[in-house]
């Protein structure tokens, strides 16, 4: 078998993972911190799938040297996330309201069926679109620096006997989307970053922990993390600077 190249990065291309403070972090009275809208919302009953909050979630807040590890183990370049605000300025209450949506902001929109691959959310996968907007937006503003800060899916991720965790839909999803964003470069799109979605699973808003979208596992019990098969696949991509299949 060889290595047939299909998509370089370019020089300074800088390839990472994201994740979101309420979703991860955990520690929710540590510090100082206090009550987020998120922290109202998901001990509000009926708001969140099984009751789940994200009172401990991946316990990233305390975790974070080990995850941190990861991080550099898979090579990443950048690690975009958030802190909980009420952590930064604390706040008297986390007075606030919403419905659980699966998608927030659209319940009066009709999602269209289509043909193809979906996600675990029900959502079609066509990696075409980052391509079209990529393109859109080079279009519109020409010469604008772009970054890919979130992309990313829910699959159903399970632990094997073994200990792997073989999330094949996954590598396909980034495979698909990242030659998506390769062409726009080759196009002269200037596309400077890219950062998987996400580094962890987590909280999932109304669905609690019912949708795993990290390239590593959580256990939610022991918060023992498992690379998916997804993370040596990402980490093989940065290393070699390119998206290499063997054929």
């Amino acid at each position: 078998m060889s290595a047939n190249t299909n998509t370089v990065f370019p020089e300074g291309f800088l390839s990472g993972a994201a994740t979101a403070a309420y979703q991860i972090e955990g520690a929710v009275e540590e510090d100082g911190r206090t009550a987020s809208i998120w922290d109202t919302f998901s001990h509000t009953p009926g708001k969140v799938l099984a009751g789940d909050t994200g009172d401990v979630a991946t316990d990233h807040y305390r975790r974070w040297q080990e995850d941190v590890e990861a991080m550099s183990a898979l090579g990443l370049g950048a690690y975009w996330f958030s802190i909980s605000w009420p952590r930064v300025l604390p706040q008297a209450d986390g007075r606030g309201d919403g419905t659980a949506s699966p998608r927030v902001g659209c319940d009066d929109v009709e999602f269209v069926q289509q043909p193809g691959p979906y996600t675990e959310m029900g959502l079609p996968i066509d990696a075409t679109g980052v391509e079209e907007l990529l393109l859109r937006l080079h279009r519109d503003h020409p010469g604008l620096p772009l970054m890919i800060t979130e992309n990313g899916a829910a699959f159903d991720d399970r632990v094997t006997p073994e200990g792997r965790v073989h999330d094949g839909r996954r590598v396909a999803y980034l495979h698909d989307h990242l030659e998506a964003l390769g062409r726009s470069i080759d196009a002269g799109v200037g596309v400077r970053g890219y950062f998987a979605w996400s580094l962890l699973d987590k909280f999932e808003w109304a669905y609690g922990y019912s949708k795993r979208f990290g390239i590593i596992h959580a256990d939610y019990e022991t918060q023992r993390r498992t690379w998916k098969d997804s993370a040596f696949w990402y980490r093989d991509i940065i290393s070699a600077h390119a998206i290499v299949s063997e054929v």
